[in-house]
């Protein structure tokens, strides 16, 4: 858009509509990926800290562990949450945590519970985390600034399983498009420091995706936004990535780019 002699003059910023573009993708898992989402139990202990302080008698009762608890809150879900997920823990100082020990104790007596209901369910990764993961992949060359990159894209979820589309989750498929199904992983970590801790956590193997990126097409191209997005299965996502800033081992959640989204 040309720019007219009165605006020149006034000194007027005129800053024309950004040309932004969308490239559709298909990625497949090149190692397992392991999700790790907030649990309430977490979340719980964090707000009454933060309401009562560290020595209140509300986190001085030390609640039950439950690994098939760990491993179905570990997930993201898309769809077909579970109720039994839907526990609540007391705000108050002087609230009974029965209930939830309770389910605890349901849940080791029965894991069924929870598995049945994870056959039911669709489960994905937030998309925020697939384009930290092309953010951080800029190191791998010299004229991308991470700054300035990660205001020239962002990425969308996107899933051709039944039709559903989500723009905060890319969704996990199976090769063939139905959707793909976790496994529990138990792991030793560390903690604090250098604590020794177990962790119950979600994996998927074999896993695909299909992903939305939006561009500015002024500074990218289509393949330098695919390929942006395929150097960063290198550093991968979720647990123990090999990009992850606590670790030099790890491996898991690499993926590579095989093309576009698969025909349903």
């Amino acid at each position: 858009m040309a720019t007219s002699k009165k605006v020149e003059e006034s000194g007027m910023i005129v800053l024309d509509k950004i040309k932004m573009e969308k490239v559709k993708v298909r990625i497949k898992g090149l190692t397992d990926v392991i999700t790790h989402a907030w649990n309430y139990k977490a979340k719980w202990e964090m707000l009454i800290k933060q309401m009562y302080g560290s020595g209140n008698k509300l986190l001085g009762k030390k609640l039950s562990r439950c690994p098939i608890l760990d491993f179905a809150e570990g997930l993201y879900w898309i769809s077909n949450r579970p109720e039994i997920l839907n526990y609540k823990l007391p705000t108050d100082l002087n609230g009974n945590t029965s209930g939830y020990e309770n389910l605890v104790k349901t849940l080791r007596e029965d894991e069924s519970l929870i598995l049945d209901e994870v056959e039911k369910g669709i489960f994905g990764f937030p998309a925020g985390g697939l384009k930290a993961a092309m953010v951080g992949a800029c190191r791998l060359k010299d004229n991308l600034q991470m700054v300035t990159t990660k205001m020239l894209f962002h990425v969308d979820g996107y899933s051709s399983v039944d039709d559903m589309e989500n723009y905060e989750y890319i969704i996990f498929e199976n090769e063939d498009g139905t959707p793909c199904k976790p496994f529990p992983r138990e792991d030793m970590v560390t903690i604090g420091k250098n604590l020794p801790d177990i962790r119950y956590r979600p994996a998927f193997t074999n896993w695909y995706a299909n992903v939305i990126i939006s561009y500015n097409a002024e500074k990218f191209d289509r393949t330098t936004a695919t390929n942006l997005l395929d150097a960063a299965g290198n550093g991968g996502i979720g647990e123990f990535r090999p990009s992850a800033k606590k670790t030099c081992s790890g491996n898991y959640g690499r993926f590579e780019v095989i093309g576009e989204p698969r025909k349903a």
